[in-house]
């Protein structure tokens, strides 16, 4: 839970100086993140002896300069599973355009996304997709406005759900895909591969249906609203084969956030320890690499060379955990950093936050770091006082259990999860305001001890 304690004269302070950030307002609000146009696909006709589509085409038409194209493209053919693949997407207006996500499951029908950024509106753009293979092919294409153009997607995104695969045979189980709220004002999209039609559930909005053949599939949108810290659930009605989601960031997004997820690489016991790579892929320079976990550190080594300092190590009072928190400074961004950490336990995360204070890193009110041994308590409970405007971050050391929100495999209330398994979990939250009393509630009985730790907003003091 984040408890918010404003200080009305260090706001106006802030105010005259013309530090820019987000105050939660009492109204609706308008989004600055838009639709700005869509087209599905339109063949240049349908050969029924190779049962493809000759040409494959889609027509778009703009108000705003600067928008995100994007084109999902999907296997229109009515079976478990589709081998053919999109290999290029060119338009009238020759923009370059770039491989978002391909997801080719072993079972479920792919999907793909690729995108270009139009400086200018467009006036039938002809938006063309070439492809390989004896199946058809079906898409959308559509324009949003208001996009952050430098860095246009979520980090935290694509998410993939595929039937065969990760959620079992087409039906109920494969038709709900949960995924964390994403940052204030993300257009998120989820597209679906689908047997029939899916009518996808409110708030989720159509942006266009295709049905070719038999087989069927839709791309629906949401704009996430600010200071909102629930989960989003995109539910299909019929029987969906394959889901991806994804997120367009706003112009307005938080200049203080994720700017990568490390994903693990390998792991693997030895006589020194526990070795495990994650590999991190960023997109902004001058990042915060943190590197937490539980388990004494034996060493750490960075394909990058990039140098980690520890920040904190804490044992528990029964000795069973050993939190650990390192960090280091990214000057460019980062491709496929291979960072390798050798531990007792194996039990580690690496993520990039951008936008934080290149002066001192971390919030220095004196809360901070803070840590708890949790001896069986439940709740246990930690708290902070913030300074500045931060992101926090909350590592949980548990026996072998559930995560630590009140509803089993949910975190804990007012923050976001990036990782969780049955000894280890880690989750983070923004502070909207400085001078924030932020606190971080494991309902899990067998939480072992806690951390948190709180990186600054770069504009806090001028730095």
């Amino acid at each position: 839970m984040v408890r918010l304690v404003r200080r009305l004269s260090f706001l106006a302070l802030l105010l005259l100086v013309g530090v820019d950030f987000y105050l939660p307002q009492g109204h609706s609000f308008v989004p600055s993140i838009q639709l700005d146009g869509a087209s599905s696909f339109g063949g240049t006709g349908f050969d029924q002896n190779c049962r493809c589509f000759v040409g494959l085409a889609a027509s778009l038409t703009t108000t705003r300069a600067n928008d995100v194209i994007v084109v999902v493209a999907q296997c229109g053919v009515w079976a478990a599973s589709c081998n053919d693949r999109i290999t290029s997407v060119s338009d009238s207006a020759g923009h370059a355009w770039t491989l978002r996500a391909a997801y080719t499951p072993e079972m479920g029908r792919p999907i793909w996304e690729y995108y270009t950024i139009a400086s200018s509106p467009l006036v039938s753009d002809q938006i063309n997709a070439t492809w390989s293979g004896s199946d058809w092919f079906i898409f959308v294409a559509f324009a949003v406005n208001g996009v952050n153009v430098q860095h246009p997607w979520d980090p935290r995104v694509p998410m993939e759900q595929a039937a065969g695969s990760n959620c079992g045979s087409p039906g109920p189980a494969c038709n709900t895909l949960t995924f964390p709220n994403l940052g204030g004002q993300d257009f998120v999209m989820v597209s679906v591969a689908s047997n029939d039609v899916c009518s996808g559930v409110l708030p989720f909005r159509l942006i266009s249906p295709f049905s070719v053949g038999g087989g069927a599939g839709e791309t629906e949108y949401l704009i996430t609203s600010p200071g909102s810290s629930k989960n989003i659930t995109f539910t299909c009605v019929g029987n969906a084969v394959t889901l991806l989601a994804d997120a367009l960031q706003s112009q307005s997004s938080s200049i203080l956030g994720l700017d990568g997820i490390g994903t693990s690489q390998s792991w693997r016991w030895t006589p020194q320890g526990v070795v495990e790579s994650q590999l991190l892929t960023t997109t902004q320079r001058n990042d915060v690499i943190i590197l937490i976990g539980n388990g004494p550190v034996s060493s750490i080594t960075d394909s990058s060379g990039l140098n980690f300092i520890q920040r904190l190590a804490y044992s528990s009072i029964d000795g069973s955990a050993s939190l650990f928190e390192y960090y280091a400074r990214a000057t460019s961004p980062l491709i496929l950093d291979n960072i390798t950490v050798v531990s007792r336990y194996g039990e580690t995360q690496v993520l990039a936050i951008h936008g934080a204070n290149a002066m001192a890193i971390f919030d220095a009110d004196p809360t901070i770091p803070s840590t708890v041994s949790c001896t069986g308590l439940s709740p246990c409970s930690l708290s902070i006082q913030t300074s500045t405007i931060d992101i926090v971050i909350a590592a949980t050391a548990i026996d072998d259990a559930d995560a630590c929100g009140p509803v089993v495999t949910t975190p804990s209330p007012g923050f976001t999860n990036i990782y969780f398994i049955g000894n280890f979990e880690v989750d983070y939250t923004v502070t909207n305001v400085p001078q924030t009393t932020v606190v971080f509630d494991c309902y899990e009985i067998d939480a072992v001890a806690i951390l948190l730790d709180a990186i600054s907003f770069h504009g806090a003091f001028g730095t």
